[in-house]
């Protein structure tokens, strides 16, 4: 067999946006878990008791990694029950405190040691990838898709002759947020704006809340591996879906 009959093309990937990978991240209030919540396909991990206001189908609630892991574990090996819904983990920062509060516990530590050479926090590390992995991999294997929330961590850096400001999602361990910064196909941040931030047009009803799919600047932590959201979305997961879906 020559080498060119080896080679084969590729389709375009057609996946739809319940079924997609995304941490969606930013300032209090600005419509985070309401986007999230107005999936009509959600399954909420709702470890900060921020979806009270909204009517969504939750998990039991997670107060412990152990449990957490159990009923990813369960989806993993095989339970096809809830396949074709959206997992939301809101927020991810509370999972990666349960992750580490059970690492300690199950050392009898109440806090990471600074005599171990960072063995104890890799392993905490290795056991969150772990399972972060398997939540992106669901939407590989077409089962489920994930939903990451994220408050909003502003890192301001001094010049000469202004201040730069870079948003990024808000988690403690830089390791963990590189993760669900880099691995998700897609990063939106919410924000709350009275203009438009490239026209700097006023809005008619302000203030709006907007989705950031596309860097505004280079000091923005977004992303949209799918190439199918604009740059700025009404923050709602109707108008998010109609421009994923490219509908007026």
């Amino acid at each position: 067999m020559s080498l060119a009959e080896l080679v084969t093309r590729t389709e375009k990937e057609t996946v739809p946006l319940h079924m997609q990978t995304a941490t969606i991240f930013g300032d209090y209030g600005t419509g985070k878990t309401s986007i999230a919540a107005g999936n009509p396909l959600a399954l909420y991990y709702d470890l900060e008791d921020s979806a009270v206001e909204h009517e969504v189908d939750k998990f039991p609630a997670a107060r412990t990694w152990a449990e957490f892991t159990s009923t990813l574990t369960e989806i993993w090996k095989g339970d096809t029950s809830l396949d074709g819904r959206t997992i939301v983990i809101d927020t991810v920062t509370d999972l990666w405190r349960l992750c580490e509060r059970h690492s300690l516990a199950s050392r009898g530590l109440e806090q990471m040691p600074r005599d171990d050479y960072g063995r104890t926090l890799k392993e905490t590390r290795d056991d969150f990838e772990l399972y972060f992995n398997m939540l992106l991999m669901l939407r590989t294997k077409r089962r489920m898709g994930t939903v990451f929330i994220a408050h909003e961590d502003v890192e301001e850096i001094e010049t000469e002759t202004h201040t730069i400001r870079n948003y990024r999602p808000k988690v403690q361990d830089k390791h963990i947020r590189m993760l669900i910064s880099a691995k998700p196909q897609m990063v939106l941040r919410t924000f709350k704006a009275d203009e438009h931030p490239i026209t700097l047009k006023p809005f008619p009803n302000p203030p709006q809340f907007l989705v950031a799919a596309k860097p505004l600047t280079a000091h923005i932590c977004v992303k949209d591996r799918s190439n199918k959201l604009p740059a700025l979305v009404a923050a709602s997961w109707e108008a998010l879906e109609k421009a994923y879906n490219k509908e007026k």
